[in-house]
């Protein structure tokens, strides 16, 4: 996770505990105007899909530090969740990943515009 997309996720993490959506969530920042699609790469997408049905991920024994537990059990949803970097912008887009798909394989463009964003994804304010 680059330094922007850890920044946008500890505000993110903030608007959750808000909301208490549950899923699988993949956060991506954007700088400038479009977001390739390809800066998701497949593994993410099937993740995300995977949370559809449900799955449990188990947290590897050997990370650092402290677990918060052995497993964690998805079954609700995935979301790609999008952020624009812009001075004093809190909105950011979410898309169940049906929707992702659907713009992926219905779209003539190879990348994700915030007018895009607009129109498909669900909006939403920190």
């Amino acid at each position: 996770m680059n330094k922007l997309e850890a920044k946008f996720t500890t505000k993110f993490e903030k608007w959750w505990k808000q909301t208490k959506v549950l899923g699988a969530y993949e956060i991506k920042v954007v700088r400038g105007v479009s977001m390739p699609f390809s800066v998701v790469p497949e593994h993410q997408l099937n993740a995300l899909r995977a949370a559809q049905k449900g799955f449990i991920y188990k947290i590897p024994d050997d990370s650092m530090g402290q677990k918060p537990c052995d497993c964690l059990a998805v079954g609700n949803n995935g979301y790609l969740v999008v952020h624009w970097i812009k001075r004093g912008n809190k909105r950011f887009y979410i898309f169940p990943i049906n929707v992702w798909d659907d713009i992926i394989n219905n779209s003539n463009r190879k990348s994700l515009t915030e007018q895009m964003a607009m129109d498909n994804g669900i909006i939403c304010d920190l």
